[in-house]
């Protein structure tokens, strides 16, 4: 009698240990389950957001240029740009955040239009400086910066710098004559840095703006000068709109790229040799949150 009641208790106890087990094994793999359920869903949000950040920027290109196209300088243009992801704590989804930061100075982008004349004599046309920077803060993947440098986007990642989006630059041929029209956009906000999740609002309005219109005469070269945080990429840019335009490097133009990318004094000379006509628009923009 006895036996048979511990054989009863063994069997009983059998099975709660095989029951825990179980529910062990199922916790442990549904857990496992919902992580990488998670991770994919999270790699997926992280990747759809950084592409949105391009699209804001392009957005905000576009903005830019309406207004600089129609001289206005009493309108307002918004546009949105998301700072991070959303995330599920349900699906064990991590957020992932971004900073945005308005750079009105020329300690990360200016350019300059330089008109040399037969006798060499250089003069400044006109300067303008400032950029925009987003960089992820992301849970997923590398984090990666997107940058906006009058008109162009630049993303950098693994301490390179690729231009994803081209700014205002066309080429016309006339026969043997060729011409270069531009759009280009400095900034004169105030500095500002804004982090987190939030979408927020950027408001663009236009300070004022200028143009430059000239027919090129014998032995003056126009010449583009760009300094500061991805001038590899500008430079590869000018080589790329050139050659597919059919003209030669040291011939139609000349490309000088400086001896050190990182010293913050040297810059990437574009000079247009054989250049008949040369027009800019030349916007300054408020953009402020």
């Amino acid at each position: 009698m006895n036996t048979r009641t511990i054989l009863g208790n063994d069997r009983g106890d059998a099975v709660i240990v095989t029951t825990v087990l179980l529910m062990s094994i199922a916790l442990s793999f549904g857990g496992s389950m919902l992580m990488d359920y998670g991770e994919v869903v999270g790699k997926e949000d992280e990747m759809t957001h950084v592409a949105s950040i391009q699209d804001s920027f392009v957005r905000l290109r576009t903005s830019m240029y309406s207004l600089l196209e129609g001289e206005d300088t009493s309108a307002t243009i918004i546009t949105r740009i998301s700072l991070g992801t959303y995330g599920n704590p349900y699906l064990t989804v991590s957020r992932a955040s971004g900073t945005l930061e308005i750079d009105p100075t020329n300690e990360h982008f200016s350019v300059s239009i330089v008109l040399k004349d037969a006798s060499g004599t250089e003069t400044v046309l006109n300067s303008i400086k400032g950029s925009i920077g987003y960089r992820t803060n992301n849970y997923y993947f590398h984090d990666q910066k997107y940058i906006f440098q009058s008109g162009a986007i630049l993303l950098q990642e693994y301490q390179c710098n690729t231009m994803t989006s081209y700014p205002g630059f066309s080429i016309s041929s006339f026969g043997s004559d060729w011409g270069v029209d531009m759009d280009i956009y400095g900034l004169t906000s105030n500095a500002q840095v804004i982090s987190g999740f939030e979408s927020i609002p950027l408001l663009v309005t236009m300070d004022g703006h200028s143009s430059i219109k000239r027919d090129m005469g014998a032995g003056e070269e126009m010449s583009i000068r760009i300094n500061g945080v991805g001038e590899e990429a500008w430079s590869l840019f000018y080589r790329t709109k050139m050659t597919e335009s059919g003209l030669t490097e040291n011939v139609d133009y000349r490309i000088t790229d400086p001896d050190d990318w990182d010293d913050p004094d040297k810059y990437v000379q574009f000079d247009m040799l054989t250049l008949t006509s040369f027009s800019a628009q030349i916007g300054e923009m408020e953009v402020r949150y």
